[in-house]
C-alpha cells in the first residue's frame, strides 16, 4: 500500500503477533482486585495504593500550576497535570481551536453516552460527534473513506483486534503514545497506535422469564446449545456482522470440530444481523436463549431491568476493544486529547461502569452485574491469534452459510 499522509510505513512482518491467551491473567488479576475490598451510575473505582484515584467527570485543583492565559483551559489543564502529564497547554489550545472532533464507535451506547459526559465537562468547547454502527461496516466505512481521500473519522474503536492490527499495519493509524501507556498490557494493545479499552465477551443469554434457573444450568457449557429443548426458541447473530460475532463459529470450529456447528444449526435458530436486534429479541421473548449474546448489549438491557441473565463457559470467548487515531484525522490535536482523556483512570472508570472487563491496570470490575449472585465474571479465555481469526474469515463465513443454508 502506499504510504498515507502524516505517518511512517510500517513493515508487516516486522510487527509481532498478538495472542489474547493473556487475557486470563488480566481478569484474574481484576477479580483478586474485587474480592479485596445511557447515563451514569455505579461504585467509585479503586487502583492500586501506588496511583492517585479520582471522582469521575470532576476537574482537579492544582495549587502548584500556573494559570493558563485562556480561562477556558484551566479546569482541563489541571486535570492533564493529574491524570494526563503528556498533555500541556499548547496541546488544549489547538485542540480548542479545532473545536471538535468525528468519534467512529461501535454499538456501545451506555459506555459511550458515560464517557463522552466526562470529556464535555472537562472540555466543553469541543463538539464530539459521533457514528455508530457494528463493527464490520463501521471499518468497512472507515477504509473506504481513506482510501479514497476522504477524511471523516479522528478516532476509531474496533472489537477485532486482528483487524486493528491490520489496519495498523496499513498505516491507517497515527502513531501517537498516550501518558498511561504503561498501565495498559503489551500483550492487548499496540502501543503507540491503538490501546484496549475493555474485554468484551460472547456468551449464552436467557429470558430469565421464559428459561427456569434448572434448565438454565445447560448453558453453562457450549455443548448446551445443541441440545434439541432449544429447537425453534433461540437466536445467533450472524457472523457476517463481524468482530466478536465472527469469533464463535471459528473458537467452536476449534474447540469442537466440524460437526458442533452443524449440532447447532439443528436447533433451527433465528439470525439476527447483529448484536443490538438479537439481544433486544431476547429481552423482549421473542426468543429464550441467545446462543451468541455479545456483552455489551445484554449488559444495557440487564441495566435497563430486562430480564436476562448470561453465562460465559469455559473457555470463554472473548476480545479486546481497542481504540485508536487516524492517520489523517482532520483535527489531529482534539483526537490525541480524547485518546488521551478514553484511558486515563477517569476515562477508563466511566467507560468500564457499562461495558466489559476492565483492562487498564489495577481498575476493579466498574458493572452492575458484577454484584449479581447468577454472574461469573470469566476467568479462562479460548487462547486464539487474531491475525488467523482475521485469515480464516472467509472460511468461517462458508461454514456458517453453509450449516444454516444461508
Amino acid at each position: 500500500m502506499a504510504k498515507k499522509s502524516g505517518i511512517t510505513l510500517r513493515s508487516a512482518a516486522a510487527r509481532r503477533v498478538l495472542r489474547f491467551s493473556s487475557a486470563a491473567v488480566i481478569v484474574s488479576c481484576a477479580l483478586a482486585a474485587c474480592s479485596s475490598g445511557s447515563s451514569s451510575s455505579g461504585n467509585e473505582p479503586s487502583e492500586k495504593a501506588s496511583e492517585t484515584t479520582s471522582t469521575p467527570a470532576s476537574a482537579p485543583t492544582s495549587s502548584a500550576a500556573s494559570a493558563p492565559a485562556d480561562p477556558d483551559l484551566a479546569a482541563g489543564l489541571a486535570f492533564a497535570k493529574e491524570q494526563m502529564p503528556g498533555v500541556d497547554e499548547a496541546l488544549l489550545e489547538q485542540a480548542k481551536k479545532e473545536g471538535s472532533l468525528t468519534y467512529y464507535v461501535g454499538t456501545f451506547t451506555q459506555s459511550t453516552d458515560s464517557m463522552l459526559a466526562g470529556f464535555k465537562k472537562l472540555f466543553p468547547y469541543i463538539t464530539v460527534r459521533t457514528y455508530s454502527a457494528a463493527d464490520s461496516a463501521l471499518r468497512q466505512k472507515f477504509t473506504s473513506e481513506e482510501d479514497a481521500g476522504h477524511h471523516s473519522a479522528d478516532v476509531i474503536t474496533s472489537t477485532d483486534p486482528g483487524q486493528l492490527n491490520k489496519l495498523a499495519a496499513g498505516n491507517y493509524f497515527m502513531n501517537y503514545s498516550i501518558s498511561n501507556e504503561a498501565k495498559y498490557p503489551k500483550a492487548q494493545s499496540d502501543p503507540g497506535y491503538w490501546y484496549p479499552l475493555r474485554i468484551s465477551s460472547v456468551g449464552i443469554a436467557w429470558n430469565s422469564d421464559d428459561v427456569s434457573a434448572a434448565d438454565a444450568q445447560i448453558l453453562n457449557s457450549w455443548q448446551g446449545i445443541t441440545d434439541p429443548r432449544w429447537k425453534g426458541k433461540a437466536g445467533i447473530i450472524d457472523p457476517a456482522a463481524g468482530g466478536l460475532s465472527l469469533l464463535p463459529i471459528y473458537a467452536w470450529e476449534q474447540l469442537y470440530g466440524d460437526s458442533f456447528l452443524k449440532a447447532v444449526a439443528a436447533n433451527a435458530p433465528r439470525i439476527y444481523s447483529s448484536a443490538t436486534p438479537a439481544a433486544d429479541a431476547l429481552a423482549s421473548g421473542e426468543i429464550s436463549v441467545l446462543f451468541t449474546g455479545n456483552e455489551t448489549q445484554l449488559n444495557d438491557l440487564y441495566n435497563k431491568g430486562a430480564p436476562i441473565e448470561w453465562a460465559d463457559p469455559d473457555p470463554a470467548i472473548g476480545a479486546v476493544t481497542g481504540q485508536a487515531i487516524s492517520a489523517n484525522a482532520p483535527h489531529p490535536a482534539a483526537a490525541k486529547l480524547f485518546q488521551e482523556y478514553t484511558f486515563s483512570l477517569e476515562g477508563a472508570t466511566l467507560w468500564s461502569k457499562f461495558s466489559g472487563l476492565p483492562v487498564r491496570e489495577g481498575l476493579d470490575d466498574q458493572r452492575k452485574v458484577a454484584s449479581e449472585p447468577w454472574f461469573k465474571a470469566p476467568t479462562k479465555f479460548f487462547d486464539y491469534d487474531p491475525a488467523e481469526v482475521t485469515k480464516g474469515q472467509a472460511a468461517a463465513l462458508q461454514e456458517f452459510s453453509a450449516a444454516f443454508g444461508k
